[in-house]
């Protein structure tokens, strides 16, 4: 009876000790880094976009993204570089705050055109329609590097279902869009010495 008594106890320091040392293996990789917007935010981040189809990967082209304090108090550059030239594919953007409590903030294409966007945890996201065309975009900040994603659907072709009753109960109309594409690039910051150029 002693030794089934003694087994026990180094049965239950055994398992006692694995489970501090599970805790201590991953609580630190689990640990979410608290990031300040737009601060930790800012610099240049270059990298590749992938463009994809209902086919798969459609293209993949060089792009960066140029985040900067600007000489207006709470305005701050939100520029977008697609492919090699960084003239001709240079979008500057402005992004400004509308209500911090409450995550929202605004970028300004300076054409005429403002979309509204929600800063969510670790995300910035903005969703709005163009030319019967549904877009998402998603900048993700992810330690070491940002991520940014735009997701598209058409608004004209739609699935219409739902709105009616069922056992009883109203079923609201739902409206299904077609997924048109999706587009990813992880991006890492540049030394300000390496701005120069985008590669392939």
């Amino acid at each position: 009876m002693r030794h089934i008594y003694l087994y026990s106890l180094i049965f239950c320091a055994f398992i006692i000790s694995c489970s501090k040392v599970s805790k201590e293996l991953v609580e630190p990789a689990s640990i979410h880094k608290e990031l300040k917007f737009p601060d930790d935010w800012l610099g240049y981040w270059q990298g590749t976009l992938e463009i994809y189809n209902a086919d798969g990967l459609a293209q993949s082209i060089p792009m960066a993204v140029d985040h900067k304090l600007t000489d207006t108090t709470g305005v701050y550059l939100w520029a977008l570089i697609y492919r090699e030239d960084l003239e001709k594919g240079r979008r500057n953007y402005y992004l400004s705050a509308v209500d911090t409590d409450k995550g929202q903030y605004q970028v300004d294409e300076k054409n005429g055109i403002l979309i509204n966007s929600y800063l969510l945890d670790n995300r910035l996201i903005s969703t709005y329609e163009v030319m019967s065309n549904l877009i998402t975009t998603v900048y993700i900040h992810e330690g070491d590097h940002m991520r940014f994603e735009v997701h598209a659907a058409r608004t004209q072709e739609v699935l219409i279902t739902g709105d009616t009753i069922v056992d009883g109960a109203d079923i609201p109309m739902v409206k299904s869009y077609l997924c048109s594409g999706f587009q990813e690039g992880v991006l890492y910051p540049v030394p300000d010495g390496q701005k120069n150029t985008l590669s392939k």
